[in-house]
């Protein structure tokens, strides 16, 4: 059983994620760490603990980052 605790972390954590998703920032553990005033490693277990993948966001990161290299070349 998760502590009351740790599912607030987990909360906070998934607005944070979702911040950095509308900043556009690629969203890693270390990056939510840094916002959110833990360790890397301590936002990997919570991740974990709670099953939020992050594979999604880093994907669409990625997607973004393409498209936009894809149209500045067009531009050139």
């Amino acid at each position: 059983m998760q502590s009351n605790t740790k599912r607030k972390d987990a909360q906070d954590i998934l607005e944070i994620i979702d911040e950095l998703d509308k900043q556009g920032v690629l969203i890693t553990a270390p990056s939510i760490a840094q916002k959110f005033g833990q360790t890397p490693a301590n936002v990997h277990r919570i991740l974990h603990m709670f099953n939020i993948d992050l594979k999604p966001y880093q994907r669409k990161y990625r997607a973004k980052v393409k498209q936009d290299r894809a149209n500045n070349q067009v531009k050139d």
